[in-house]
């Protein structure tokens, strides 16, 4: 395998292993949200409250790599345009003489 195939294979695993704890941990956190709670100690309450801050990292790190990448792709594109040169349209640019 070529290693641009490897590295679009391991990144595509991650990404999946990345979806499926998100989508897993929101499943985990509505089965659980009405359990029988043994008191101060829960070892549920626990659990859930890791898979909630799991969730707010996650979104917050999602959220800071969308800025900076479109952070990212507004600098390029603006390195990538073009300056704009607007050209006077006079008599000098035509070369039209006017001492006839």
């Amino acid at each position: 395998m070529k290693l641009q195939n490897k590295k679009r294979i391991i990144s595509f695993l991650l990404c999946f292993c990345f979806i499926a704890s998100f989508f897993l941990n929101q499943e985990y956190i509505i089965d659980h949200a009405n359990h029988l709670c043994t008191g101060e100690h829960c070892s549920t309450c626990q659990q859930l409250q890791n898979a909630e801050n799991i969730l707010k990292q996650v979104g917050l790190s999602v959220i800071s790599s969308c800025i900076g990448l479109l952070l990212f792709c507004q600098e390029k594109q603006l390195r990538v345009q073009k300056p704009i040169y607007i050209t006077a349209d006079t008599p000098v640019h035509k070369k039209i003489r006017l001492n006839r």
